[in-house]
């Protein structure tokens, strides 16, 4: 490739402004390489750091696990008679306060508009 000259440039300053253009390729080369090595640095040292603040037994095992034979729960024949006996404990505990409710109401003299209703529709 033959080098033609641009308007009002001589083959010097083309030869100067051509190696600019190098020595700027290479400082940009340089300055990626240098910026590569500073993050793996830094993150040299981070890892390091948390090495040195980590202790070197963070997990105690106080007892080994045991891995059980049978299902530990729901135990259904426990839980149907916890029920059964819960059941027949709680309810004469509501139904006694609720029959004393019940009996304490006194039915009133006057006839309802249901009842009278009633009455008139058996006489028809």
């Amino acid at each position: 490739m033959e080098w033609t000259p641009s308007a009002g440039e001589t083959r010097e300053d083309a030869i100067k402004r051509s190696l600019d253009l190098q020595d700027y390729a290479d400082a940009k080369k340089d300055l990626e390489t240098q910026q590569e090595i500073l993050k793996a640095l830094t993150i040299s040292r981070m890892n390091a750091e948390v090495r040195y603040k980590t202790p070197s037994e963070s997990l105690v095992i106080h007892e080994e696990p045991v891995i059980a034979q049978s299902p530990i729960s729901p135990n259904v024949s426990l839980n149907l008679t916890l029920g059964l006996a819960i059941g027949l404990f709680l309810s004469p505990l509501i139904a006694l306060p609720l029959m004393w409710v019940l009996t304490q109401r006194k039915p009133s003299k006057s006839p309802t508009e249901n009842q009278i209703k009633a009455v008139e529709a058996v006489e028809y």
